[in-house]
């Protein structure tokens, strides 16, 4: 079975590019481009361009055991207010660690000398070139005031997995990020 779906993955890798058009927004952009595949057909299709390629989600974790979450409008949901982990982009330059810890501590005040990713994912694979990096950050303690951007407002709260449920519930946390990260916390830190 391996050498039939290397052999499909052969057929629809992209073989050229050709961009159709770019439509520039306040934040994000969106190229529209034309792909040629392998097996000679042809796609359209639009990606989402943001200011840079690297985001990082942070799970941060209390030295009581429990979790940081922000809350913050996100226009894009039914609710237009959600409960997240941290998370932010991540500059070309910036080595993923450092900024995980600058997210961090910017959202929330809370610092952490025990941070560590877990792993990179793509969020969407159908529409942006951003990858997310999650992260841990054990033995949170809380040592500043945020530091927010003029437009960011952002509440934080410590709380359990089991609250983490009821969010669930209640339809706060909504996002795929979130309740993949409440799993992974389930399988590997409880």
């Amino acid at each position: 079975m391996l050498d039939q779906i290397r052999e499909a993955k052969k057929l629809y890798q992209v073989k050229k590019v050709e961009k159709v058009d770019v439509v520039k927004a306040a934040f994000l952009a969106i190229e529209t481009n034309k792909y040629y595949l392998n097996n000679g057909m042809e796609m359209t299709r639009d990606i989402l361009i943001k200011p840079v390629n690297r985001a990082a989600i942070i799970i941060p974790r209390t030295k009581n055991g429990k979790y940081v979450m922000v809350m913050q409008t996100r226009v894009a949901t039914e609710n237009k207010v959600t409960m997240e982990f941290p998370a932010g982009l991540i500059e070309d330059d910036e080595d993923m660690i450092d900024g995980m810890k600058r997210e961090l501590l910017e959202e929330t005040g809370y610092e952490s000398n025990d941070v560590k990713t877990l792993m990179e994912y793509y969020s969407d694979t159908g529409s942006t070139q951003t990858t997310v990096t999650l992260g841990f950050a054990d033995n949170c303690v809380k040592v500043s005031d945020q530091d927010l951007d003029e437009d960011e407002f952002i509440s934080f709260f410590e709380v359990t997995i089991e609250e983490m449920d009821e969010l669930v519930k209640e339809g706060l946390i909504v996002d795929g990020n979130t309740m993949f990260s409440m799993e992974l916390i389930r399988n590997r830190y409880q």
